[in-house]
């Protein structure tokens, strides 16, 4: 699902801001899930309101772009190209 990048300016929840060292430990468990193909735990670190961005030109890359997390499984469970 593409997510509207303006719509996410002004979004953080101050009452669960996070620590740098908190932040570095769950993107630590999340790659560690992802790079051992443990999708469903590495989504699982994660908030339900979690972006992906894919940085680029969709011109010239078309999956560039904001996208949730619902997205990204889909894009894994189908080789890189949801339906």
């Amino acid at each position: 699902m593409m997510v509207d990048p303006d719509a996410m300016v002004g979004h953080l929840d101050h009452d669960r801001a996070m620590t740098t060292e908190q932040n570095k430990a769950i993107a630590h468990e999340f790659f560690a899930r992802f790079s051992a193909s443990d999708l469903d735990g590495a989504l699982a670190a994660l908030t339900d309101d979690a972006t992906w961005l894919i940085p680029g030109k969709r011109d010239r890359m078309p999956t560039a772009g904001l996208y949730h997390d619902v997205w990204i499984a889909a894009a894994s469970q189908a080789g890189g190209r949801p339906q």
